[in-house]
């Protein structure tokens, strides 16, 4: 009698465990549980249907599955040091990605498809070590980069300066306009700096459609920002 009780205690014991186990499962999980689990955790099924969550690599730099505004997803950069708003329909190429340490890294973004009248290449590249000295070589790369000599504007604000160039290639040379903007923020707190090259490529409706574009290209540009808490190449906070 007493060994059936015992065994009927430990019964008990295994069903109660077994209960308060977490789930994990995002189907069943709670509102408040779902938000805890970041889009690379979460099933497919659970994810939004566009371009950037359909692809792995890309899902792995997105931290939620909520908008921070139509059409764009907060992205935070695997070396912590920066953030910014990612298109719905982006996606990072896995081959041309690079990252060193936490001192570089090299992200190239994809959006549209080839039935899009407007797709665009984001090149971004984020150097640790960037100071308002090493400015003017970043500024020459990047017109080397485009292939022609650049006009950049400087903003400052308190937390960081940028400094914006559009430009336009000459369109006889290709069978679409090709053009854009190349910009250079550097973080007015700490080391660090982000280069961007971003390039539209317009097949159809352009003269309808460029001018929208180009605002818009540059209202995502507002979302790049520098996260507190950087840390060097060694790990040491700066």
């Amino acid at each position: 009698m007493r060994l059936k009780l015992v065994l009927v205690f430990i019964a008990i014991i295994i069903v109660l465990g077994g209960c308060q186990m977490p789930n994990k499962n995002p189907s069943t999980q709670t509102e408040g549980e779902q938000e805890e689990l970041k889009p690379a955790d979460m099933d497919d099924e659970d994810l939004p249907d566009v371009r950037a969550f359909k692809d792995e690599f890309t899902r792995g730099f997105l931290q939620s599955t909520e908008e921070t505004r139509p059409g764009y997803y907060p992205f935070s950069s695997a070396t912590g040091a920066y953030k910014m708003d990612f298109p719905a329909e982006g996606k990072i190429g896995e081959k041309s990605y690079n990252i060193k340490n936490k001192s570089y890294e090299g992200v190239s973004i994809g959006v549209g498809n080839e039935q899009s009248d407007i797709t665009h290449t984001i090149k971004v590249k984020y150097y640790n070590h960037l100071s308002d000295e090493l400015k003017e070589s970043r500024l020459g790369q990047m017109e080397s980069n485009i292939g022609m000599d650049l006009e950049f504007e400087e903003k400052t604000s308190e937390n960081q300066t940028l400094y914006l160039a559009p430009y336009q290639h000459a369109e006889e040379e290709y069978n679409k306009d090709i053009y854009g903007f190349a910009a250079l923020i550097l973080n007015e707190k700490k080391l660090g700096g982000i280069q961007i090259i971003y390039t539209s490529h317009c097949a159809n409706n352009c003269g309808e459609l460029k001018e929208m574009d180009m605002k818009q290209a540059q209202e995502w540009l507002k979302s790049v920002s520098f996260l507190e808490g950087l840390k060097d190449s060694d790990g040491n906070a700066r």
